[in-house]
């Protein structure tokens, strides 16, 4: 079969550039305070951009930008989604809003499932206009319907309508249930990607983990706001659009990637992040954003989940529950993506990658949004309308820019390309004497030295994944020891 790059196809990349340069004017529009109003056509239907429509404007865009750029995607079927995607975000009332989710589920079976469950959330809270739905008292059953929602649909969308339903319509809805189910949801998603043989499983259960922890944000923000408690139901709000932006940034980079690896088989992309530049890095930083480690926003929205959950006055099994919930996707997600950093940079490789020029630009830009969006969180407070928390203050937004700092200098040093960020020489292992071979401390530090020398060789494919797996892991320990304590 004839493979066709995606950065020789002039209506690809046009695709990519529209999409950014509209991303950039909905930013500039919600900065600007995002002036509108809604606009009745025939029929009672009604469109307009509020504010939480076009937050997730600005996101959809990014994402479209990177499902673009990635090889074999059908450009028809992507316009379509779009464009039902963007009827969605301007509905005003519950009719043009599921014309909207129609369009863009299209044949999907679990976006599909996730409209009838929309469906019923709608007829719980009444139907029609949404200023009287945002009257009525839909009970535990709009929970459930969230709960659907976001295990089925775990994109860009799918969080929207989750805001849509419980922030904004459902706002006397109980948050204990879509608790809970936030929980299990990010449990889930994490577990389906650790088990993941393919890049669809993989990137399908990184996002419904983030979905779960949006869904958990969600319900926070509605408990606190029951119990007009503000600390935490900010907390949940942020946690919210910070799951969002990560599945909007970088969750398409991995998209991108599994269309230059080529193949939807993990095992078959080994050495894929070990070519093009900074390709690796884009992918690194991806990887561990949707992992919930820092620098990324993921482990932003981790760290203010917990926080909220230790503030909120809530019954100790559904706080025990959620939290363990969120720990548990977590750590099955750290070990997918160590396995997969483990294959694209350590693996020898079986084919020769070729990522070009618009691939590696997007993939950059994206990456670097998600570590944007954790180094100034107030950025993505102020496009979402509301304040930042406290829950990640300024000394942990410097150790996030030192990182990122750090690993800039390294690698411009060391080397440009991504894989040569640890160059060793066979005679930099043997520096140490005998008598230092003999302290058992040494020893062990000097066997570490030789993993990382093979890192980027493609000789060791497990030289550096207990080392990736200790110090990631140890991350998502600490959280979970300051929820125990």
């Amino acid at each position: 079969m004839v493979r066709i790059d995606a950065s020789v196809l002039p209506g690809r990349r046009a695709a990519v550039l529209a999409s950014l340069l509209a991303a950039l004017g909905t930013a500039g529009w919600l900065l600007a305070g995002a002036p509108g109003g809604t606009l009745t056509l025939g029929g009672g239907l009604a469109i307009g951009l509020d504010r939480i429509g076009g937050f997730f404007l600005l996101l959809v865009l990014l994402e479209t930008a990177g499902v673009a750029a990635a090889r074999d995607t059908p450009q028809g079927r992507t316009a379509v989604q779009l464009g039902g995607a963007i009827l969605a975000l301007v509905a005003g009332d519950a009719m043009t809003l599921l014309a909207g989710v129609g369009l863009a589920a299209g044949t999907r079976r679990g976006p599909m499932v996730a409209g009838l469950a929309l469906l019923g959330g709608v007829a719980l809270l009444g139907g029609g206009d949404f200023a009287a739905m945002r009257l009525a008292a839909p009970g535990v059953g709009l929970a459930w319907c969230a709960m659907v929602v976001a295990g089925l649909w775990p994109g860009v969308l799918g969080m929207f309508l989750v805001a849509r339903l419980l922030v904004d319509l459902g706002g006397t809805a109980p948050g204990g249930v879509a608790m809970l189910g936030g929980g299990l949801v990010a449990a889930w998603g994490g577990w389906q990607a650790w088990r993941a043989m393919t890049f669809p499983v993989l990137i399908g259960g990184l996002g419904r983990m983030l979905a779960g922890m949006g869904l958990l944000g969600a319900s926070i923000a509605l408990a606190g706001r029951a119990i007009d408690f503000a600390g935490p139901a900010a907390l949940g709000m942020a946690s919210l659009w910070g799951a969002a932006v990560v599945l909007g940034t970088s969750v398409p980079v991995l998209a991108v990637l599994a269309g230059v690896a080529g193949t939807d088989a993990l095992r078959r992309a080994a050495g894929v992040m070990r070519s093009g530049g900074f390709f690796g890095l884009a992918s690194l930083a991806a990887g561990l954003t949707v992992a919930c480690v820092p620098p990324g926003g993921g482990f932003a929205v981790v760290w203010q989940v917990f926080r909220a959950l230790r503030a909120l006055p809530i019954s100790p099994v559904e706080g025990a529950v959620a939290a363990f919930g969120v720990a548990a996707g977590v750590s099955f997600a750290v070990a997918a993506v160590v396995r997969l950093l483990a294959i694209g940079f350590e693996g020898a490789a079986e084919r020769a990658a070729a990522p070009r020029a618009l691939e590696r630009n997007v993939m950059a830009l994206l990456a670097g949004l998600g570590l944007l969006a954790a180094m100034v969180p107030g950025a993505v407070a102020a496009l979402a309308g509301g304040e930042a928390p406290g829950a990640i203050g300024g000394t942990v937004g410097l150790l996030m820019a030192g990182l990122v700092m750090v690993t800039a200098v390294v690698t411009r040093r060391l080397g440009s390309e991504g894989h040569r960020v640890i160059v060793a020489g066979a005679g930099a292992v043997e520096m140490p004497s005998r008598g230092l071979v003999g302290v058992p401390g040494l020893r062990a530090v000097i066997g570490w030295r030789k993993r990382l020398a093979v890192w980027g060789t493609g000789r060791d494919p497990l030289a550096l994944r207990p080392l990736l797996g200790l110090a990631l892991g140890l991350a998502v320990l600490l959280l979970l020891a300051r929820v125990v304590t």
